[in-house]
Formats: structure tokens, C-alpha cells, sequence
């Protein structure tokens, strides 16, 4: 009977001793089979995130891409002026410390680049030639207003040609401010204003910016013109440089 008894203690205790085995064996499966899920899991969303953005980095390529091919495209239409041939160039170096002075673009005096010929993009007015390079030229923007580099524009109001000078740029609101107006003006709506041929001071047609107020100066003695330029000086790559067609001939 005691021995019978002892038998069944001793099966009772292999079976919870396997019970227990069993469980300890299970259970690091399953902490293992959860482990390798929330690996796998997780190697899953980091796949589709890089996939998300290896799309938008393709989609965002493929933007600027298309961009600039019409931005091109729209420099390569203006060779039709029937009195500047367009000479199209690349930046090549821009200076951070100067990012509203000016650039150097890749052509020069052999492509036949002179000094204050007119540099513009697809938009429009970006500024003039400062200084000329056999195979180079530093344009300076409009935006690079001192004592010694001020511009005359052309504000068309109405049937009427106002003249003025690029006196100031602000940096802030990023306008540009045309002073020494001594005509007797008002903001009207569509006021454009326009750079000058340098031969004869007539509208030269290339558009600068529009006008977005009229003030008076501050001794009230003349107008003063706050304007929006066309062009975006943060991203200027490719140019055109105004050249009169004799000289390329």
C-alpha cells in the first residue's frame, strides 16, 4: 500500500516536473515567436517608411527636374528679341555672405559679355554685368543697391513713363524701394516697372517687379515706389545675358 502510494506521488511529481518543462519551453517560444514578429514587424514599417521617402525624394527630383527644363525652355524663347541676341549661362559660384549681391555665371568676354549688359531669367529682371572674365562674368542683382550702384527704372502708369532709382532693398520683406519720383503719382492697380535700354532710356520691356504702394518721401518732396521684384533671388541657376545682336555677329 505505501509503495503503491509512493509510485503515485513519484508519477504525480514527473508529470507537474514535465508540466513545468513544458511550460518553461512554451512560454520561450512564444516570447520568441513575439520577439521574432515585433522584429519582423518593425524591419516591415522602417521598408515602407524608407519607401515613402525614396518616393518623395523621386517625386520632389522629378519636380525640380521639370522645373528647370521649363525654365530653360522659357530662356531659350527669348533669342527671338529682334534687337538682343540672349546669351544663356550657368551659376557657377555664389558667395553665402553675399546671397543678394551677386553671382558668377560661366560666360565672358568670349561670348561676347560686356560690362551693364542686362542679366534676367524666365521671370524676369535679375540685374546687370558687373565685371567681365575671358570666360566668366559676376553679375550684380538689383537687390545690391550702395551709392555707387543705383539703377534707373521705368514705372509705366497709365499711358505715362515714370522714372526712378533703386535705392534701397529690404531684406526682411524682400521689396524694393524706388525713389527721387517727382512726378505727382497714385497707386493704381497693375503698375509694373520696367529696366531701361542704356543706349536711349526707353522701355527695354524687361520686367523688374510690380508696384504694391505708393508713399511720399519723407521731406514730402517726391514719391516713393515699394515694389515686389518678379524674380526669386533664392534660386537663381540659369540666366540670360542681353547682348545686342551686332556685336555677336
Amino acid at each position: 500500500m505505501y509503495k503503491k502510494r509512493r509510485n503515485s506521488d513519484e508519477n504525480l511529481l514527473y508529470i507537474l516536473l514535465l508540466v513545468f518543462i513544458l511550460t518553461i519551453i512554451f512560454t520561450g517560444l512564444s516570447n520568441t515567436l513575439r520577439d521574432s514578429f515585433n522584429v519582423i514587424k518593425g524591419s516591415i514599417t522602417t521598408k515602407n517608411k524608407t519607401i515613402e521617402v525614396t518616393d518623395l525624394s523621386l517625386k520632389t527630383y522629378i519636380y525640380n527636374l521639370e522645373k528647370e527644363m521649363d525654365e530653360m525652355s522659357n530662356l531659350l524663347k527669348l533669342n527671338k528679341n529682334e534687337k538682343y541676341k540672349c546669351v544663356n549661362a550657368n551659376v557657377i559660384n555664389r558667395n553665402p555672405s553675399f546671397w543678394y549681391e551677386s553671382v558668377t555665371i560661366n560666360k565672358g568676354s568670349l561670348d561676347n559679355i560686356e560690362k551693364d549688359n542686362i542679366v534676367i531669367n524666365n521671370i524676369g529682371v535679375i540685374g546687370k554685368i558687373n565685371k567681365v572674365y575671358n570666360n566668366s562674368s559676376e553679375v550684380s542683382f538689383i537687390t545690391n543697391v550702395n551709392s555707387k550702384n543705383k539703377t534707373t527704372v521705368a514705372i509705366k502708369y497709365n499711358d505715362e513713363i515714370v522714372y526712378g532709382t533703386i535705392s534701397k532693398y529690404d531684406y526682411n520683406k524682400k521689396e524694393l524701394i524706388i525713389s527721387e519720383i517727382t512726378t505727382n503719382i497714385e497707386y493704381i492697380d497693375n503698375m509694373e516697372v520696367f529696366s531701361l535700354d542704356l543706349n536711349n532710356n526707353n522701355l527695354s520691356g524687361l520686367l523688374i517687379g510690380k508696384v504694391i504702394k505708393i508713399e511720399k518721401d519723407k521731406n514730402d518732396l517726391s514719391k516713393i515706389a515699394v515694389v515686389k521684384p518678379v524674380v526669386d533671388f533664392n534660386s537663381i541657376k540659369y540666366v540670360c545675358v542681353m547682348v545686342k545682336w551686332y556685336i555677336c555677329l
